[in-house]
């Protein structure tokens, strides 16, 4: 059963005393969910931050999937690292503002905000990685090589007001020919 502030899940608990099931019923979202995305070759790809969510003030944002593919002229292995940022967001740099969609058109629009980096910024703040991968870039004749991360189970990366944010980064590695990149996160905004 789903409502307007997420999915209900229904769940029916076995007693054993044999006696009637009891509907146990839990919040598996907790705020409406959102999906950003885009796609950098590498003339236009920043090799640190290449993509930045920035949290809202007043609101949780919990990340709850990130995916992350390519393809280049020859197959080549990169790494991907998933950073957050807690003090301060990045800065300079050449960007474009990505709009998340709501997964339900009845959403408001997301009081979030993401950018698509084409040049390096300037990393802010205290950064910690939560998660390096290695992304294997297929060759064009090839399926795209693929990383990806789902939170739906478990405590999830939060943002927590504005001036923090979730960067996907190359880890400075240098780009190469016919790379193209195409990433995804998928989150919520809650008021808590």
């Amino acid at each position: 059963m789903a409502d307007n502030t997420g999915i209900l899940e229904r769940k029916f608990a076995t007693k054993t005393d044999g006696t009637d099931p009891v509907l146990i019923v839990s919040r598996d979202q907790k705020g409406p969910r959102y999906s950003v995305s885009g796609t950098l070759t590498a003339a236009l790809m920043a090799t640190t931050d290449f993509s930045v969510l920035t949290g809202a003030a007043g609101k949780t944002v919990r990340v709850r999937r990130i995916r992350v593919q390519g393809v280049a002229t020859a197959g080549v292995q990169k790494s991907i690292l998933v950073n957050r940022n807690i003090t301060t967001v990045d800065t300079g740099g050449g960007s474009v503002a990505v709009t998340p969609a709501p997964f339900a058109a009845a959403d408001a629009a997301s009081t979030s905000t993401c950018k698509q980096y084409t040049a390096n910024p300037t990393i802010g703040g205290t950064v910690t990685t939560l998660f390096k991968r290695g992304l294997v870039f297929a060759a064009d004749t090839l399926p795209a090589g693929v990383v990806e991360w789902k939170f739906d189970d478990g405590k999830p990366p939060l943002l927590l007001s504005s001036t923090q944010e979730l960067a996907l980064n190359l880890n400075g590695e240098a780009t190469t020919a016919g790379m193209v990149l195409y990433w995804e996160m998928d989150f919520e905004e809650a008021t808590e």
